[in-house]
C-alpha cells in the first residue's frame, strides 16, 4: 500500500508456470464522470466508484464504450441496509468477455471482476480484508454468489492491454436462509 510516492509489491508464484517475471505499470488517473458519490479521500488508483442502494438492478461495465479501458480499478458498493430487509445480496453474471491470463477459474492475472462479501474500503482497497466470494475473467458466467448480509462489493480491474467488451451482472436482495 502507498500513502505517497512509494509503492510496495508482493509477488506470489507456484511451481506450475515458469516465465520471465512481470512488468509493473502504475496509473494515477481518476475519471471525474464516474465519481458522483465518492467518499473522500479516494485511493489514487481508483478510476471509478459507485454506491448502489437499490434492492435489485444491473451493473454493466463499460456502460457506454465498446471495450473497457486499460488500467482501470472500478468499485461498486451494493448496500441494502437502508431497505430494512433481513436479506443477502445475490450476484449473477449475465454476460462476460474479460481478458484471461490464467489456466483455472479465479486465476485472472490480467483483467478480472471480483465480488466481495461486505464493503471494500475505497480509501485503501488494496489492503482490505473483506472475503472474496469469486473472481472471474474470460467468459465464465456460471453459478451465482451470495453475500452473508445486505452488503456486497464488486471490483473490476484491468491491465495495460487486451481490452474486451467487459461484463454485465444482476444483483438482487434475496431472503436470508437461516441454518
Amino acid at each position: 500500500n502507498s500513502t505517497g510516492p512509494i509503492v510496495s509489491v508482493r509477488f506470489r508464484s507456484n511451481e506450475e508456470i515458469e516465465s520471465q517475471g512481470f512488468v509493473l505499470l502504475f496509473s494515477n488517473f481518476i475519471d471525474e464522470n464516474l465519481l458522483k458519490t465518492t467518499p473522500q479521500p479516494l485511493h489514487p488508483l481508483i478510476t471509478g466508484y459507485q454506491l448502489i442502494e437499490n434492492q435489485n438492478g444491473i451493473i454493466k461495465h463499460p456502460s457506454q464504450n465498446a471495450t473497457y479501458d486499460p488500467m482501470e480499478l472500478v468499485l461498486w458498493h451494493i448496500d441494502q441496509r437502508a431497505l430494512n430487509l433481513d436479506n443477502v445480496v445475490k450476484v449473477t453474471f449475465l454476460d462476460m468477455d474479460i481478458a484471461q491470463c490464467g489456466a483455472a477459474e479465479g486465476e485472472c492475472y490480467c483483467d478480472g471482476v471480483a465480488v466481495y462479501d461486505g464493503r471494500i474500503n475505497p480509501t485503501n482497497p488494496l489492503t482490505d480484508l473483506s472475503p472474496r466470494l469469486t473472481k472471474r475473467c474470460g467468459n465464465y458466467t456460471e453459478n451465482s454468489v451470495y453475500s452473508t448480509g445486505p452488503v456486497a462489493s464488486v471490483v473490476f480491474q484491468s491491465d495495460s492491454d487486451d481490452e474486451r467488451s467487459g461484463f454485465k451482472l444482476e444483483y438482487k436482495a434475496v431472503a436470508r436462509v437461516n441454518n
